[in-house]
């Protein structure tokens, strides 16, 4: 019953007056990318939502934190723009899980992916810092500013890796290393951050 009322208020503070929709600092963003490597990603994660990014509102404009090449911050249209059908989902927070509204909170999450502007994007998907890739960021972010997990870890050898692209795709990543991929290596994927449960969509 909590839970239901929590979600009724969150419904109505999302909404705004006129009907639109109202984002906050700290909202996750997903969308589908085109390109080989998202029909790679698409295929092991199982879902098409193969990109995301966090919004954050600077200077009464919206703009996407996003690991692409290099880590950037990215005016929200921009983001959009490049999505499959200009087609995009945003999700929060559940207010009943973390209160993302507070000034204290969004700062926090906003100084920790700052300090990944910049770096080169992780086409290894590995889960050290020299690199990084978007769902990492996020994670990462969340995570290290506000002890929160936006999703499950999983391994790479989790995923379904027999799909034609995802199989090209590790071969010439395995090649660039010089070594097997590591089946161990803990991984975040776009899907399992849209799909847990401590989310609500908002978009």
């Amino acid at each position: 019953m909590r839970n239901l009322l929590f979600s009724f208020i969150f419904s109505l503070i999302a909404v705004g007056a006129n009907g639109a929709v109202e984002y906050q600092t700290g909202d996750l963003i997903f969308h589908m990318s085109q390109g080989r490597q998202a029909a790679a990603i698409t295929e092991a994660q199982g879902s098409p939502y193969s990109h995301m990014g966090v919004l954050v509102k600077e200077s009464n404009s919206w703009l996407v934190y996003e690991a692409i090449q290099p880590v950037k911050k990215t005016p929200l249209a921009s983001f959009i723009a490049r999505g499959k059908n200009k087609h995009f989902v945003v999700k929060r927070i559940n207010p009943s899980v973390f209160d993302m509204s507070s000034t204290l909170a969004q700062n926090a999450l906003i100084r920790e992916m700052s300090q990944f502007l910049d770096y080169n994007y992780d086409i290894f998907f590995q889960w050290s810092d020299d690199t990084i890739y978007c769902s990492e960021l996020a994670y990462k972010a969340y995570f290290r500013a506000l002890g929160i997990q936006p999703g499950v870890l999983q391994k790479v050898g989790d995923l379904d890796l027999t799909g034609p692209n995802i199989r090209k795709l590790i071969a010439e990543r395995e090649r660039q290393l010089g070594h097997p991929a590591d089946l161990n290596e803990p991984i975040i994927t776009p899907v399992a951050i849209m799909n847990s449960a401590i989310l609500t969509e908002v978009r």
